[in-house]
C-alpha cells in the first residue's frame, strides 16, 4: 500500500490547529483530502477521537466512506457529533484516508493528520444546548 496521496486537512480548525467551540463541532467537523480523484473512486476516512494527547488514552473510532461522483480535485467527509465528537471534551482528532481507485490497482493511503480538540470554556463545556462560547481569542 503506497502512502503518497497527501494529508487530510481540517478546514474548520483555527490558525493554531485547534477545533474548539468556535468551530461548532456539534455541526460536525469537516475533513478534506486534496488529491485528483476519478469518478467512482472510494475514499475511506479513518477517524480517532482521543480523550487526551498521549497514545493509549481512551478513544472512539469510526470510518466514513465517500464515493466520488465525478472527477474532482478533493474529497470531503464530516466527522459526526453523535457518538464521536460528543464523547470527548478535550483531546485530539486523528484522521488518515485510504483510497480504492475505481480503475483498480493498489490501495493508496494518506499520511495521518492530527488536530487538537477542545470544548472547554471558562464557564464549562460548550455543546449544542449551550453553543455560545465566552467571547475570547479563538486559539483556546
Amino acid at each position: 500500500m503506497s502512502t503518497d496521496i497527501g494529508t487530510p486537512e481540517f478546514p474548520s480548525a483555527s490558525f493554531w490547529g485547534v477545533v474548539n467551540c468556535w468551530s461548532k463541532p456539534w455541526e460536525g467537523v469537516p475533513v478534506t483530502l486534496k488529491q485528483s480523484f476519478n469518478a467512482r473512486d472510494e475514499i475511506t476516512f479513518h477517524v480517532v477521537v482521543a480523550a487526551g494527547y498521549e497514545p493509549g488514552l481512551p478513544s472512539v473510532q469510526s470510518q466514513g466512506v465517500v464515493t466520488v461522483a465525478a472527477d474532482a480535485s478533493e474529497a470531503s467527509y464530516t466527522i459526526p457529533w453523535e457518538g464521536l465528537l460528543d464523547t470527548v471534551t478535550k483531546g485530539v482528532i486523528r484522521v488518515w484516508c485510504s483510497v480504492a481507485s475505481a480503475s483498480g490497482g493498489a490501495e493508496s493511503r494518506s499520511r495521518q493528520a492530527e488536530v487538537s480538540y477542545n470544548r472547554e470554556t471558562p464557564d464549562g463545556v460548550c455543546s449544542p444546548s449551550d453553543p455560545q462560547p465566552v467571547p475570547r481569542s479563538p486559539e483556546h
